[in-house]
């Protein structure tokens, strides 16, 4: 019997700080990927140019 991974909702987890440059890094890896005009890379996108404007 294995044990069940319970369902978790952003709102559940806390609000990390995120380096600027670790975000473009990762932005760049999710370019690589095929689906380049993923919800995650437009989301991630979004994300760097809020923090930019800081």
């Amino acid at each position: 019997m294995t044990d069940a991974i319970p369902e978790s909702t952003s709102a559940d987890q806390p609000l990390v700080d995120v380096p600027l440059n670790l975000m473009k890094m990762a932005l760049t890896l999710l370019d690589r990927e095929e689906d380049s005009g993923s919800v995650s890379a437009c989301l991630l996108q979004e994300a760097i140019d809020t923090r930019s404007k800081r």
